[in-house]
């Protein structure tokens, strides 16, 4: 094992759903994993496991089971066993093929509803969502909308009747019911809304999270908060600058990231809390655990950030490694 160069770029992260399992890839496709505890031990010396999850390509984007961890690929989707992910000899316990094998996978979450299978989201760069049965990796449903590459999905958990949100290239937030012959909800153009527009940094779309009837969206416009029962924007969200690639709802603060050394908290009606430095000069990805008391930073360099949740002092930093 060895530490990847400064220059690299961490490009996603996820927390297996039993706070046990920590994981992170950067751009040439090694994931390292680490489990949880050991953040929280000022003296414990991490183990940062790693492995190659894309023949040196890059992971785009992480998401996590109670049994899998869960890479999007370029022309496909891979899991491997929490069980055996600290193993030398792991292998990918199932692969999703999708296309010819060029498209991008932009993002992937999974969606739980209580009236029908988990499900696999894929967000790629055909324009199209695909949804597939989580358990028989069948392919229920392709969602076409959007004129240009999906950048990002996010599960709602069948808040006003939408299972997930989308974001695109072509400036658009799409809402989903996947229980639909006709799936999508509605939609609506962040950088029409003359307080978010920022053209000299382009329209697309590259952040969407969700809570509750809550879904917060961010890119080239400014990151702002909208309600899905309403369909109507509520606050316009900090920074003021940058491109934003990161958002996080925990509780009643929001978290944006991006073209920024700092990260910003703010609550719904749009005031900053907090902000705080970043390693990073460009934040792509953040990812919390609640119960743990940890939030997680990380982007264009090696170096991902561990702050308190609650008070937001960094408590430690590490570099991520590569297989050697």
């Amino acid at each position: 094992m060895c530490l990847v160069a400064d220059y690299s770029t961490v490009t996603c992260q996820t927390i297996s759903p039993d706070d046990e399992y920590y994981a992170a890839s950067s751009d040439n496709g090694n994931i390292t994993v680490e489990r949880l505890d050991n953040f929280k031990s000022a003296h414990h010396q991490l183990s940062k496991q790693a492995f190659l999850g894309n023949d040196g390509l890059p992971v785009s984007s992480l998401t996590s089971t109670d049994r899998f961890l869960i890479a999007g690929c370029t022309g496909m989707v891979k899991a491997w066993r929490w069980s055996d992910v600290t193993c030398p000899d792991r292998k990918p316990s199932w692969i999703i093929p999708l296309g010819n094998g060029s498209i991008s996978v932009n993002w992937i979450d999974v969606i739980e509803q209580t009236d029908m299978k988990a499900c696999l989201v894929v967000g790629c760069g055909d324009c199209n969502i695909y949804i597939y049965d989580l358990e028989t990796r069948q392919l229920l449903n392709i969602l076409s909308g959007h004129t240009n590459y999906v950048h990002c999905v996010g599960a709602t958990g069948e808040s006003c009747g939408v299972s997930l949100v989308s974001g695109g290239e072509d400036g658009a937030v799409r809402s989903w019911d996947i229980r639909r012959n006709n799936p999508e909800v509605f939609s609506f153009l962040p950088y029409t809304e003359s307080a978010l527009s920022r053209p000299n940094l382009g329209r697309f779309i590259s952040s969407v999270c969700t809570a509750g009837d809550w879904v917060v969206v961010g890119g080239g416009p400014a990151a702002s908060l909208w309600n899905l029962s309403t369909r109507t924007m509520r606050s316009k969200l900090p920074p003021d600058d940058g491109a934003v690639f990161a958002t996080k709802i925990v509780e009643d603060k929001i978290y944006v990231g991006g073209q920024n050394p700092r990260l910003h908290m703010s609550n719904f009606g749009g005031e900053l809390c907090n902000s705080v430095e970043s390693s990073s000069s460009c934040v792509y990805t953040l990812e919390v655990s609640v119960s743990r008391d940890l939030f997680l930073s990380a982007g264009a360099s090696s170096t991902i950030d561990i702050y308190s949740l609650k008070d937001h002092v960094l408590m430690k930093s590490f570099k991520i490694k590569s297989k050697s």
